[in-house]
């Protein structure tokens, strides 16, 4: 049975995007249909499981040869038949939002429509984003993994060169929707305030609640049995959006015994977002009367550029008194 689009809204929560005043925005095939195709075509003879997403819209993708990025690339972009390859063929299905989520051992691989909700008021979006219900991935429920980063294979963005206004690309990569992109697009924004030591990173990262955010992560060694030695990561700094509760500080709940480094490290970072102190020390926010005066002060220096723009073009000479020597050598060329 297929599933209509004003079914998915009423059951899902995360998907309010079919109102009438904002037209159809789903994607173009019904799930079930790409779900059939994909294991008709290609799951078996790829070795990939394919089922629903949790959240119902979105589509999932398994497979023990998942075990980095690099081989995720090689199979679902593998050419099927000479013809199409699994991944672009997903794609053509409207489902272009692609995201890994590392569960250490292999990844799993979700693609789902990045065309839900872009109709709404970004500000409304934003607002909304506390009512919209996340949904965690089952297998990190499973192996009880309490958070795991995200990546992708979408490398487009990495050549979107940083515009002048800071401020108004700080608080547009922390209400992003896609925190892989946005992680590393902040990280960059912060570079040049922000020497981090190679053992600090910025990554996008999904918690077993379902929550996505913008993680300032640390990596670390881990003494083992036998004089061994284990690679671990972990959040300090978990930035969700903008509002109350934006932040969770985790290092903070062990700040006495913390690095000078790694303190003044999360420290500069936080001063760096704007993110405000509460009764709770590991709990920070963003107060939106800040974010929507900087939304101000940005559309008020556009209009006034475009001004500027449109008095330098109405100052510029007409037509007739442009080039007077080359039109007098056309009208001889022409007698």
């Amino acid at each position: 049975m297929i599933k209509t689009l004003s079914q998915l809204v009423e059951c899902y929560d995360c998907n309010p995007g079919n109102n009438v005043n904002r037209g159809v925005t789903n994607h173009l095939t019904p799930l079930n249909n790409i779900i059939t195709n994909v294991r008709n075509f290609f799951g078996s003879t790829m070795g990939v499981i394919v089922e629903p997403g949790e959240d119902g819209v979105s589509l999932k993708l398994h497979s023990s040869k998942f075990v980095c990025p690099k081989e995720v690339s090689k199979i679902i972009d593998q050419p099927y038949l000479g013809n199409t390859s699994l991944h672009s063929y997903i794609c053509n299905q409207g489902l272009c939002n692609m995201k890994l989520i590392n569960l250490g051992s292999y990844y799993v691989v979700y693609f789902g429509p990045n065309d839900i909700r872009t109709a709404e008021n970004p500000d409304k979006v934003a607002a909304d984003a506390k009512c919209c219900k996340a949904v965690a991935c089952t297998e990190m429920l499973q192996y009880n993994l309490n958070e795991c980063e995200m990546d992708s294979l979408n490398e487009a963005f990495d050549d979107e060169e940083l515009e002048d206004q800071t401020k108004e690309q700080l608080l547009k990569f922390i209400q992003g929707t896609d925190k892989v992109k946005c992680a590393q697009k902040l990280a960059e924004l912060l570079a040049d305030d922000l020497n981090l030591p190679e053992d600090y990173y910025f990554k996008g990262v999904k918690d077993a609640d379902g929550n996505e955010s913008i993680a300032l992560r640390y990596r670390f060694q881990k003494r083992r049995p036998f004089g061994k030695e284990v690679t671990l990561s972990k959040s300090l700094i978990n930035i969700y959006n903008v509002g109350e509760n934006a932040v969770w500080v985790e290092a903070f709940l062990t700040k006495d015994k913390n690095s000078d480094t790694m303190n003044r490290i999360v420290e500069t970072t936080l001063k760096l977002i704007g993110a405000k102190p509460t009764d709770d020390p590991c709990v920070y926010v963003i107060p939106t009367d800040e974010v929507q005066d900087l939304k101000k002060e940005v559309n008020t220096n556009k209009q006034e550029s475009e001004k500027k723009e449109e008095e330098s073009l109405d100052k510029q000479p007409e037509g007739d008194a442009i080039s007077g020597s080359l039109k007098d050598d056309n009208k001889t060329a022409q007698q």
